[in-house]
């Protein structure tokens, strides 16, 4: 076997990636084939979320379950032509709502406004130009752009995501203490 012979060989392993089959509508009969069908009327993400709202509507009150996403996908009665199944719906509300349902969207909303209050509350202190202070400002800004609702994310079950949020949302909650500690020393 030439140099040549296992170049080609690996191009040819990576030819379905490069020119993705397109799906007709025929039952699959596995999930991971449908991941690299490419379908071209409606962007990618936009079919996966709209996916995620037609497995959110057979649950609404508590959601299909926690990584149940890919298979609920799966067991979808017809496919649309605008659908697209994934791992998970690629934004964090759409997740929570698709497998926790309104009851479980609803208790993480309560958190996070809770928690826009503990922030909007301790800007007062960031007049004062402290290494605290900026460490806070700093986390604030991380965990918005974390948190935009309108944007493509990792799954928040089944990656670093939700460990990434809430090491953000410590250092931010821990920074009462941090002035605290600081206002009690002479």
């Amino acid at each position: 076997v030439t140099k040549s012979d296992a170049i080609d060989k690996r191009v040819n392993t990576w030819e379905r990636f490069k020119n993705p089959p397109v799906w007709k509508g025929e039952d699959l009969v596995d999930d991971f084939d449908f991941f690299w069908v490419e379908q071209y009327e409606v962007d990618s993400h936009l079919k996966i979320y709209l996916t995620a709202i037609d497995i959110w509507t057979k649950n609404k009150i508590f959601g299909s379950g926690i990584k149940s996403f890919r298979q609920d996908c799966k067991k979808l009665a017809s496919h649309k032509v605008s659908r697209l199944c994934a791992n998970h719906p690629h934004n964090y509300y759409l997740e929570i709502l698709v497998e926790t349902g309104i009851l479980g969207l609803s208790v993480v909303l309560v958190m996070g406004l809770l928690f826009v209050f503990l922030i909007i509350k301790r800007f007062k202190y960031l007049n004062d130009k402290t290494l605290e202070n900026l460490f806070f400002f700093a986390a604030t800004i991380s965990l918005i752009l974390e948190a935009i609702p309108i944007r493509s994310t990792g799954s928040i079950f089944t990656t670093n995501n939700a460990t990434y949020l809430i090491l953000i949302a410590s250092i931010i909650a821990s920074h009462k203490k941090l002035l605290s500690s600081q206002n009690s020393t002479p």
